[in-house]
């Protein structure tokens, strides 16, 4: 595997021109491996440009995180499926799981969240379906697409420092200017 990983390791300037944080990349020669580390405090990181190019074409979609649990997880998996609609053409339906773990002190607020979810993405044209691991033993957190890819998610969806809450204001509304957790994620063509 290291023969088919590029030599180089190397940094790339973030998007954002006024701050100069690096992101670190690995890349695999023909781009069927990527890695990426983003620094903590770093602005400029949405689910759109972390996932947007991979969910094209892709029908079923496989979340595994073990934290969806309390209302501010739930929102970042409700976002996860804004950026999935948005690459969905209109006329199709995309079937979405979720595997998670139970919330032992509130899972009937968790459920009923979890449900409120699968009616409203019904009508957008998302067939959301979600379980509980049994077993109380999964810790990786990963996105499974039929078109060949898996994301591996060191934080899962939870990348987002704590934010204002306040639906009037626009950081806890627009991701890009949010800061960010450190946090990794891998690319991997299967």
């Amino acid at each position: 595997m290291l023969d088919a990983v590029k030599s180089t390791y190397f940094t790339m300037k973030s998007p954002d021109a006024g701050i100069n944080k690096y992101v670190k990349e690995w890349s695999h020669i023909d781009n069927a491996y990527r890695n990426f580390s983003y620094e903590e405090d770093r602005s400029g990181v949405s689910y759109e440009k972390l996932f947007g190019e991979y969910l094209e074409g892709a029908p079923r979609i496989e979340i595994q995180d073990p934290y969806i649990i309390k209302p501010y997880q739930t929102r970042n998996l409700m976002e996860f499926l804004e950026v999935v609609y948005h690459h969905k053409k209109p006329e199709d339906e995309v079937s979405v799981t979720l595997l998670t773990t139970a919330d032992r002190d509130y899972f009937e607020d968790q459920d009923m969240r979890l449900s409120r979810i699968k009616d409203s993405a019904a009508l957008i044209g998302i067939d959301f379906e979600y379980s509980y691991d049994g077993t109380d033993t999964i810790h990786d957190r990963n996105i499974i697409l039929n078109n060949c890819w898996k994301i591996i998610l060191g934080r899962g969806l939870d990348i987002y420092q704590v934010f204002d809450t306040d639906m009037l204001s626009f950081t806890s509304r627009v991701q890009e200017i949010m800061k960010c957790k450190a946090f990794e994620i891998t690319y991997v063509r299967n």
